[in-house]
């Protein structure tokens, strides 16, 4: 009976003791199901390795497979790489050479599952070359992306839709990014090369809605006092808001306007009606 690690694939029983379901070379154990099942039937099971390499088979559905990303959050880490939960009992591991940044614990990261030399199921951080290039997106349209990769020089690496190649320029980014963040994009241009020029940036009217409201939220979690104003120092802005001065003035401005907030040397105030939690 042939079998493949890290995939799903249906497995016929061969024998049932105390042990579990054994299925060829592959064990189900016992706990895994309470289901009445009789020797030569078909199992739809994942199949993985145990710590000492044997072979288990699980009835949950994994998170990804063998040759597919996957977005998943670190549950510990060690001195020798990381261990991600993936939808199984035993955790994937994240060997310390596979990561491109320092990798936290409780985070989510996008990564790809492979088999190493040794038939063990383990994954990388290091996603570029198995992203695709020719997505049918059209400019304007809002994608969703997780960062993969960063260059300060020249900008972030998104992976939209956890599928295709995205690239934010540092001169269409206007929040600071960490490796897993996830984020919506609005997409610029398909590159000749097929990949996708994104900015972080929506539309105009939509970007100051988003803003003007993110801020007003903000003051009023604070107790309806945001100690920042127009006078601030721009780093500070981006520090406690991660939005540009200019964004936040524009912002400001609308809510002003609208009678939500007032401005004076300290910073804005929420107007009275307006200082409820959304």
């Amino acid at each position: 009976m042939s079998v493949e690690i890290g995939v799903k694939q249906n497995l016929e029983i061969t024998e049932i003791d105390s042990d579990g379901i054994h299925l060829g070379d592959v064990l189900l154990p016992a706990k895994e199901t309470e289901e009445e099942l009789s020797v030569g039937e078909m199992l739809e099971v994942f199949v993985y390795t145990a710590a000492k390499g044997e072979l288990l088979a699980s009835l949950s559905e994994p998170f990804g497979q063998v040759g597919e990303l996957a977005y998943l959050k670190v549950t510990a880490l060690t001195s020798f790489g990381a261990f991600l939960e993936w939808g199984i009992e035993k955790d994937l591991f994240l060997p310390m050479g596979e990561q491109t940044c320092d990798v936290k614990e409780e985070s989510h990261y996008l990564v790809k599952i492979y088999l190493d030399r040794t038939n063990r199921l383990c994954a990388t951080m290091r996603v570029d070359d198995y992203l695709q290039a020719h997505p049918s997106y059209t400019p304007g349209e809002m994608v969703k992306g997780t960062v993969y990769g960063e260059n300060e020089r020249i900008g972030v690496f998104i992976a939209i839709e956890d599928c295709y190649y995205g690239f934010v320029p540092n001169a269409e980014r206007y929040k600071t990014y960490g490796i897993g963040d996830q984020d919506e994009f609005r997409v610029i241009r398909i590159r000749e090369d097929g990949r996708v020029d994104l900015s972080n940036k929506q539309v105009a009217h939509k970007q100051m809605d988003d803003d003007s409201e993110m801020i007003l939220q903000e003051a009023i979690k604070q107790g309806g006092n945001l100690y920042l104003n127009d006078k601030s120092d721009p780093e500070m802005i981006m520090k406690r808001l991660n939005i540009s001065k200019n964004a936040f003035k524009r912002a400001i401005g609308r809510l002003i306007k609208e009678k939500k907030i007032e401005q004076n040397d300290k910073g804005i105030r929420v107007l009275d009606e307006n200082n409820t939690l959304d």
